[in-house]
């Protein structure tokens, strides 16, 4: 019956109205019928991205991450598919127990030369093999002297940008610089990894 309404409406009509239907049968899922719909956070990120990639591109996601976990608590909806949790407890699940959960397919950026690494494999049955191939790298005997000399150094950066915003009277995002330096620490101790391996 819907199908033959459909099909008796002028082509610019339908051009017009299966629009409208697709969006409405969309928001409707995401209301009613999505996995995720009980899970708590703004509106507009049950529907779209849009508010993740604003808060991205401005480059106040973190801060506003952290200030939807204030609003909604430890279980925070940012998206369609997409879900902060900032509870300790659930490191393990994700990342550990089982060989943790199957990554999003945006880890694929990370792979080398085409290769999925350890960090960017997202089937965790393939990390879990390449895991146990290294794990005598990650021994502290291995790394313990190059390891510190970097931490010591990532530090160092990291207190003379918060002491030079200080003696400037500029204001200064703590969570961005201490996320920075940690992308750098892990930087610096992946490349250290490099030379260990080689």
């Amino acid at each position: 019956m819907v199908l033959s309404a459909l099909v008796a409406l002028s082509p610019l009509t339908l051009l017009l109205t299966l629009p409208v239907l697709a969006f409405l049968t969309h928001v409707i899922y995401q209301l009613f019928f999505h996995p995720l719909r009980f899970v708590p956070g703004p509106f507009l990120c049950k529907f779209n991205n849009l508010w993740l990639f604003y808060h991205s591109y401005i480059g106040d996601e973190c801060s506003q991450i952290t200030r939807l976990h204030s609003v909604y608590g430890s279980v925070v909806r940012i998206g369609p598919y997409e879900v902060s949790i900032s509870d300790g407890a659930a490191l393990a699940p994700i990342y550990t127990e089982g060989g943790g959960f199957m990554k999003s397919a945006c880890y694929t950026n990370f792979d080398i030369e085409g290769h999925a690494s350890i960090f960017s494999a997202l089937d965790p049955a393939y990390r879990a093999i390449r895991a146990k191939q290294v794990v005598s790298l990650f021994a502290p005997a291995a790394i313990r002297n190059k390891a510190q000399e970097t931490l010591d150094e990532v530090s160092k950066r990291m207190a003379e940008k918060i002491k030079s915003a200080r003696d400037s009277d500029k204001e200064i995002n703590v969570l961005d610089v201490t996320r920075a330096a940690a992308v750098d620490a892990v930087s610096g101790l992946y490349s250290i990894l490099e030379l260990v391996h080689s």
